[in-house]
C-alpha cells in the first residue's frame, strides 16, 4: 500500500484505497460513523450508505465527495475520492 493508497486526517478517519476501482472502505479509529454520502462536484447524491464499505463499481470514473458523518457528535468531515 502506497501512501496515496491510504489516507488518514486528524479525526483518524481512514479511506482506502484511493483512488479506488471497485470499493472504498471507510475506518475510524476514534469515532462511530453513523452515514456515508458519496456526491458529484455538483453535490448530487449518488451513494448514501450506513456501511463502512462502499461499492462505487457501478459509478462513472471521476473525482467525487464523500461526507463521513459520525455518531458521537454529529459531526460529519468530507474526503475527496477519485473512482478509476
Amino acid at each position: 500500500m502506497g501512501l496515496n493508497d491510504y489516507f488518514i486526517n486528524l479525526n483518524n478517519v481512514g479511506i482506502y484505497p484511493n483512488p479506488s476501482e471497485t470499493i472504498l472502505n471507510v475506518r475510524s479509529a476514534t469515532q462511530e460513523v453513523r452515514k456515508c454520502v458519496l456526491s458529484d462536484l455538483l453535490g448530487k447524491e449518488i451513494i448514501v450508505t450506513s456501511d463502512s464499505e462502499i461499492n462505487i463499481s457501478n459509478i462513472e470514473h471521476g473525482t467525487y465527495i464523500l461526507k463521513v458523518y459520525f455518531k458521537d457528535n454529529n459531526s460529519s468531515q468530507n474526503f475527496k475520492v477519485f473512482k478509476n
